[in-house]
């Protein structure tokens, strides 16, 4: 908190995207001190905390996508927000067909988390990610020359890879979290919602001018606006689409969020902003910030036009229900459920088991749920 009343006093009212930034981000940041996904004396839950299953169903979209490209070994998965390693340890348990070709690389900002990595996945140095260095005669290094069949290899980073890869991208819940600003329209202009200091050092909000640029991509995307809607300013999303997009040679950008459109912003003005923490809505985002986190909805028009920007095609969308039928959940829950059927009196820890399996499709799948949420999927040209 320190931290964001300097910035403002040596700055003046800054950005919301900025506050939410140092929020979650910064030295006593929410995910900095590891806070966030998790079950008891955690925040929130994701489909990861549900159960194995969709780390399970995740190794399944990987194959599918290594199939895509042909096999290639090495084949990379990027997840970006990895957190504690969860789903990197379910899926490696998961076994994937494409296991010995695989190199997981674990995205993640906070340190804390990165050391709880070490808890799930055995990690090497992300260096050997790309395998031995090829020397010509004279014993400089040339070109990287990856190993190949010695996966799986996992290993972390903080940032997206800068070298160029063949693989697939994941973002599970990562594009809600990255800092936006906040536009409220009067009923003729927009404005920007700025933080500042009240008379008494509290934090307040403060209508500014709002830019040129933004008014021109709110004009596009928000013409049915009416006095007092407030709608997001998603402007760090293109820059993490062109990252993104950079590290793949070939490959996809999968992202799984709270994905609407414009309208439905419009609509849940101003609901479409929301706080978390111990499992329960937190209220205002300027109270008591790195204390609780910091989400919204996030535009379907922004995903498409940063997409579009970072030269990525495709833009296949569906729910997180229909995504996981296409991966075949509702046979195993269906397989499970029968085996709970016919050894429930038995008690068994396969029936047990079997039991949770088919609980865990069902909250993956619900419609009014984690089902709804939108998975993206855009691939790098020329795949």
């Amino acid at each position: 908190m320190d931290a964001i009343i300097q910035r403002i006093r040596r700055s003046g009212p800054i950005p919301f995207d900025h506050f939410m930034e140092l929020a979650l981000y910064g030295e006593a940041g929410f995910y900095t001190n590891a806070r966030g996904a998790g079950r008891a004396g955690r925040d929130f839950l994701t489909s990861v905390q549900v159960g194995p299953l969709f780390a399970f169903m995740v190794a399944r979209t990987i194959d599918r996508e290594w199939r895509a490209l042909g096999e290639p070994d090495p084949f990379f998965v990027v997840e970006a927000g990895a957190g504690d390693g969860t789903l990197a340890k379910g899926v490696l348990q998961a076994q994937p067909e494409c296991r010995t070709a695989l190199r997981y690389l674990l995205v993640e900002r906070s340190p804390e988390l990165c050391a709880r990595q070490r808890a799930n996945v055995e990690l090497v140095d992300v260096a050997l990610l790309l395998g031995p260095h090829g020397q010509d005669p004279q014993g400089f290094e040339t070109e990287l020359i990856p190993e190949s069949g010695v996966g799986p290899l996992c290993a972390q980073s903080s940032e997206l890879p800068a070298t160029v890869v063949d693989g697939v991208i994941i973002a599970n819940e990562l594009l809600d979290n990255l800092a936006f600003g906040v536009a409220e329209f009067d009923g003729s202009v927009w404005h920007e919602v700025r933080v500042g200091l009240n008379e008494s050092g509290g934090f307040a909000e403060v209508l500014t001018p709002i830019g040129e640029r933004d008014r021109a991509v709110l004009r596009e995307t928000a013409p049915t606006a009416v006095a007092g809607n407030r709608v997001p300013l998603n402007r760090s999303l293109t820059d993490w689409f062109v990252d993104a997009a950079r590290s793949l040679r070939r490959g996809a950008v999968i992202a799984i969020d709270y994905i609407v459109s414009m309208e439905t912003i419009l609509q849940r003005s101003p609901g479409w902003l929301r706080t978390y923490s111990e499992h329960a809505h937190a209220g205002d985002p300027l109270t008591a910030p790195g204390s609780r986190d910091i989400t919204a909805d996030v535009p379907l028009e922004y995903i498409l036009s940063a997409a579009r920007s970072a030269q990525l095609a495709g833009g296949e969308l569906q729910t997180q229900q229909v995504w996981l039928e296409s991966l075949g959940i509702a046979e195993i829950a269906q397989r499970a459920q029968q085996h709970w059927d016919t050894h429930a009196a038995v008690g068994d820890l396969g029936a047990l088991k079997a039991r949770s399996t088919a609980n865990e499709a069902a909250l993956l799948c619900a419609p009014g749920g984690l089902g709804g949420f939108v998975v993206a999927r855009f691939v790098k040209a020329g795949i």
